[in-house]
This record gives C-alpha cells, sequence and structure tokens, in this order.
C-alpha cells in the first residue's frame, strides 16, 4: 500500500494459481474487521461457522475489508428480504440471518471465518494470525 496525501494505492501481485486451501482467522475484536482486508479469489468461499453461514463464488474476485465483506452480505440479505412475502418462512430464516451478521460486527466473542480456497488466491493482510489448511475433502 502507498499513500500520497489522500489517496490510497495498492500494488497487486501476479496471481498464480496454488493448490486447494482453507485460510482461517480468528477475529477478536471490530478493529481486526476493519483493519484486515480480504482479497477473496473468484472462485473462494467465504464461511462464517458461528452463524452456518456462507458467502458462495463469485465471478470475480473481490478486495474489501473483513466489515464490509460482512456488511455487503448483510445489506444483499436484507434487500433480498423485502421482496419475499410477508408470511414466509423463508423470510424469517433470513431475517434471523441478517441479525444475526449484524450482531457479529460488534464482536461481541471471538468468531472464526474461513475461506474455502479452491486457486489458492485468496489472501487477508495483515496475514499473521491466518491458519493456513488443507481443504476439506467435501469441498
Amino acid at each position: 500500500v502507498k499513500t500520497e496525501g489522500e489517496k490510497s494505492y495498492f500494488k497487486l501481485k501476479p496471481q498464480v494459481p496454488g493448490p486447494p486451501r482453507k485460510l482461517v482467522i480468528r477475529i477478536e475484536n471490530s478493529k481486526e474487521l476493519l483493519d484486515t482486508t480480504l482479497l477473496k479469489d473468484a472462485g473462494a468461499e467465504l464461511e462464517i461457522p458461528s452463524l452456518e453461514f456462507t458467502i458462495g463464488s463469485e465471478r470475480r474476485r473481490h478486495i474489501d475489508s473483513i466489515y464490509n465483506q460482512i456488511i455487503n452480505a448483510y445489506e444483499n440479505l436484507e434487500m433480498h428480504t423485502q421482496l419475499l412475502g410477508e408470511d414466509s418462512e423463508e423470510k424469517a430464516k433470513i431475517t434471523n440471518v441478517v441479525t444475526n451478521l449484524k450482531a457479529l460486527l460488534d464482536v461481541e466473542r471471538p468468531f472464526d471465518l474461513i475461506i474455502h480456497d479452491p486457486r489458492g488466491l485468496s489472501e487477508f493482510n495483515p496475514s499473521e494470525k491466518v491458519r493456513i489448511e488443507a481443504p476439506d475433502e467435501d469441498r
């Protein structure tokens, strides 16, 4: 990261696919949500096991703070619930997930965030707290 005045510039490394892997980071406070950047590869999935919640793969890579990754999911789900009928069982379930995602942003207790990265192209910055593990057999 290079900063000039109020502008920040990021220099991205060339993408060279690696072996499949799982990146695990333990979030212990809200500052870590804001200060940790995630480069999530297009084929990677973000999982929050404590909520049984997964953000699936996308068509392009996504670079943002962990906080913004979670808030984007929260906002997308909240918009989706508005399209569902008032008495929908699906709406009630999604509303519960939305509530839990919003509460997660306060980091009242530590939680794990997992990136399932089949091409080995995702990364966290800073990466000191990240554990790299073998991918799950069922993914």
